[in-house]
């Protein structure tokens, strides 16, 4: 089943407000490909981007916490 636009079959100049049909139907046709698309898996390069963004967080943690701790004393 092919998900398409509820607004599809409206000519495109022609303004027209969105139901809640039609909002409903929309929702339902994006939840749908999402579905039917799931999620992607990352990559190698994503991955190490990942985890050097992860470790630069924590670094900069321990340094802000450390300069707090500096500043205190």
């Amino acid at each position: 089943m092919q998900a398409t636009h509820p607004l599809a079959k409206r000519r495109a100049g022609e303004p027209q407000a969105l139901g809640d049909g039609d909002v409903l139907a929309y929702h339902r046709a994006a939840r749908e490909q999402l579905e039917r698309l799931g999620p992607g898996s990352l990559t190698r390069g994503t991955r190490v981007l990942l985890w050097g963004l992860r470790a630069y967080v924590v670094f900069m943690a321990l340094v802000v916490a450390l300069q707090v701790a500096h500043t205190w004393h």
